[in-house]
């Protein structure tokens, strides 16, 4: 007796989803889904148009930034 199983088919115009954390000072401020392995200046695109944190970063002095790809964008902020 065989058992044939049809297994689905990869398509490879589908893009993984990962969440990524927004932090402003070691803190998270939000969590956004974006495609996996997404360069850094596309996630600052979107965090400045499109996250909760854009009010913690919008019109300040950004020191620092720290990208993990795939993990999180901190944003080291002075006053």
């Amino acid at each position: 007796c065989k058992i044939v199983a049809d297994w689905p088919e990869i398509k490879e115009n589908l893009k993984e989803k990962v969440n990524m954390a927004i932090q402003i000072n070691g803190k998270t401020r939000d969590i956004i889904s974006i495609d996996k392995d997404v360069e850094q200046d596309v996630v600052n695109n979107l965090v400045l148009k499109e996250s909760k944190a854009e009010k913690y970063v919008k019109n300040k002095n950004i020191k620092k930034t720290i990208f993990v790809k795939n993990r999180i964008i901190n944003y080291i902020i002075t006053n």
